[in-house]
């Protein structure tokens, strides 16, 4: 039988906080350990929004960080296939960290079929699938997660995180 797969994103909430950086970051590609959001001198801050959620978009791109207690999740259900990375918001309640998928599968097959809109369901080629519970397609900014991982997070009420099957 073959996993259920799911793209996980940030669900947008009415109030959520967006953030914003004082640097430059390439957008259209995976975030990595040489990130500028890492660098020690970048400020992140709130753009809107009012309410502090478990996980939080920045403003111009799909990028996002995790609460502490999504952290703490990770590491103790032995979840694979990222990095946290820790950051600096300003007036940030919690500690947030930025993820690093170090876990790449794909390419997407029928990625014609899902330019031309004649289906939403992604299929990759999954014998290039290592078994991380974390991962992304290969050429994409998708966030991939095994159902492992999408029980975790919906028992422990992550906030501002929504899945879509694959």
């Amino acid at each position: 039988m073959l996993n259920e797969f799911y793209e996980f994103t940030p669900e947008d909430r009415k109030g959520c906080i967006r953030l914003e950086a004082n640097v430059k970051y390439g957008t259209l590609s995976m975030l990595n350990n040489e990130s500028p959001l890492l660098k020690s001198d970048v400020i992140i801050k709130k753009a809107r929004g009012k309410n502090w959620y478990d996980v939080i978009q920045f403003d111009d791109s799909s990028f996002f960080v995790v609460s502490e207690s999504v952290k703490e999740l990770v590491e103790s259900k032995n979840i694979t296939g990222l990095q946290l990375a820790k950051v600096n918001i300003v007036d940030a309640p919690v500690n947030y960290y930025l993820p690093i998928i170090t876990s790449i599968a794909g390419p997407i097959l029928n990625l014609d079929a899902l330019n031309a809109y004649e289906t939403e369901n992604i299929e990759f080629d999954r014998r290039t699938y290592d078994g991380s519970n974390i991962f992304s397609l290969e050429n994409t900014l998708l966030f991939v997660c095994d159902e492992k991982v999408k029980n975790i997070l919906e028992k422990q009420e992550i906030t501002n995180l929504k899945f879509r099957n694959l």
